[in-house]
């Protein structure tokens, strides 16, 4: 099994779940977007300030518009975050549970089975912890999207200004991720 059908196996309870997937694409639009507003903030100041006739009322109603929306977003981002840990905790409470459950209820044989047993308590310390475990797992991929919104979008930017560091940036992304693959492999 793939590192990608684990993660797919994994994250099926999410994908179930209408309300974590909303929240997600709230989160992600919020979160993704959050940055460009830092980045509008200042060129709307600049090219204000640097314009012939500067109205100052005209300046301090955009920036108030601007600074607006960013309070929008950092609410939608902080609010869905909250309310999606509470579902993935819940989502880890049920996991732990069916866990207990299997073991609780196997062969009394496999309790003096040495190599099961080690097996059984690493999967009990990836589901009890919400760090490290399938929690952790949940929340990492709940993180992704904004990353990817402000990526693309932060791209979009940077290619206004060259196209050539569009291109060097894409060739650093594809270097490290083969890098991390051979690393991979001699680590595990």
């Amino acid at each position: 099994m793939t590192d990608l059908e684990v993660l797919k196996r994994i994250y099926k309870p999410v994908k179930d779940e209408p309300k974590i997937v909303v929240m997600n694409i709230i989160n992600a639009v919020c979160g993704g977007l959050l940055p460009l507003v830092g980045i509008l903030t200042l060129t709307i100041i600049s090219r204000e300030l640097l314009s012939n006739n500067v109205n100052l009322d005209n300046v301090l109603t955009k920036i108030i518009y601007i600074l607006s929306l960013g309070l929008l977003l950092s609410i939608g981002e902080v609010i869905t975050q909250n309310l999606t840990y509470v579902e993935f905790n819940q989502l880890r409470a049920e996991i732990f549970g069916h866990l207990v459950k299997k073991i609780t209820t196997m062969d009394f044989n496999r309790y003096e089975d040495v190599s099961f047993m080690d097996r059984v308590s690493s999967v009990v310390k990836g589901v009890q912890s919400n760090n490290i475990g399938v929690e952790g797992v949940y929340h990492k991929v709940f993180e992704l999207g904004k990353f990817l919104i402000t990526g693309v979008a932060l791209m979009v930017v940077i290619s206004k200004a060259s196209i050539y560091i569009i291109g060097i940036i894409l060739i650093a992304l594809i270097c490290e991720y083969f890098f991390n693959q051979n690393i991979a492999k001699y680590k595990f």
